[in-house]
């Protein structure tokens, strides 16, 4: 009986065994699965915020697509305005400028319309005065000895003697030529140069004048310089030449410095007067190739230069 009921409570033991064994057991397998279900859960909600963060890194990056985007649009806006904006202001500086120059144009057509006009009254005037018998080989005895010599150096005698200089004091107050170029006198800026910058543009005008008046270049540089003496500027150099050119030369101006002398002495005795008059009957075969020059220069009335300089 003892064994039956050990035998019992042996396998009693066995069931409760086993039943506790199934209990572990269905707890580890309901633990496991808990374990599946929240590393499944942890998995999930990695993944949740992983796509969380590609989301917010795809949002930030469409954001900043579209603020570069944005960016780039005002920047292009911006520079578009600033180039109209210039442009604007280069197209007004133009026109100002171009208005600017249309008027200058127009004052300095005005002017150079005004000195020609008043060149041509002058030239009529003075023309108009010659023809009414002033010249001096017709009214000796009217005229006095200054003003015969006056008159004679102003026109010239070339070959015997040069015309006279002038007080050339103001810039580009008559148009020596116009074709192939405008070439004025005085040059500009002339006071500022050197003596040998003086020189140089004297024989530039002169070789000017000459072409342009369908000549060949006949003479030596010193004889060409001697004809357009009156073209010389206050203090430009002395001109240098051969032997036999400079002994002409100087027979020619000392004949000039002659006539020079008589209009600043004013002297009239016989001497002078006879030597005015043999120079008058002379002068009527001269050289007057420069006469139209001489005379628009005249129509200025700028003074002849009876001073020492060279």
């Amino acid at each position: 009986m003892r064994l039956k009921e050990e035998e019992q409570k042996r396998r009693e033991e066995q069931k409760q065994e086993e039943i506790r064994l199934k209990e572990e057991e269905q707890k580890k397998q309901e633990k496991r699965k808990q374990d599946e279900e929240e590393e499944e859960h942890r998995k999930q909600e990695k993944q949740r915020q992983e796509e969380e963060e590609q989301r917010k890194q795809e949002k930030l990056k469409q954001d900043e697509e579209v603020r570069l985007k944005e960016a780039e649009l005002k920047r292009k806006e911006k520079q578009k305005q600033d180039e109209e904006i210039r442009l604007k202001g280069e197209e007004q500086r133009k026109q100002g400028k171009q208005k600017q120059d249309e008027e200058e144009r127009l004052k300095e057509e005005k002017r150079i319309q005004e000195e020609k006009h008043n060149e041509e009254s002058k030239r009529k005037e003075l023309e108009a005065s010659e023809d009414q018998d002033v010249d001096c080989t017709t009214l000796n005895g009217n005229v006095t000895a200054r003003e015969r010599a006056r008159t004679l150096l102003r026109k010239g005698g070339m070959p015997l003697f040069p015309a006279g200089r002038r007080e050339w004091n103001q810039e580009e107050v008559i148009p020596l030529i116009t074709i192939p170029a405008v070439v004025s006198w005085p040059p500009k800026n002339w006071k500022k140069m050197t003596p040998e910058q003086k020189y140089f543009n004297w024989e530039y005008a002169s070789i000017a004048l000459e072409l342009n008046s369908g000549k060949q270049l006949q003479f030596s540089k010193e004889e060409l310089l001697l004809k357009y003496h009156f073209l010389a500027l206050p203090g430009t150099k002395t001109p240098t030449g051969s032997e036999e050119n400079t002994m002409a030369t100087k027979s020619r101006f000392y004949l000039y410095q002659a006539l020079a002398y008589i209009i600043k002495s004013d002297k009239e005795d016989a001497s002078t007067v006879q030597t005015l008059k043999m120079l008058e009957t002379a002068v009527n075969e001269r050289d007057n190739s420069t006469d139209d020059v001489i005379k628009r220069i005249d129509a200025l009335d700028i003074p002849l230069r009876l001073g020492e300089d060279n």
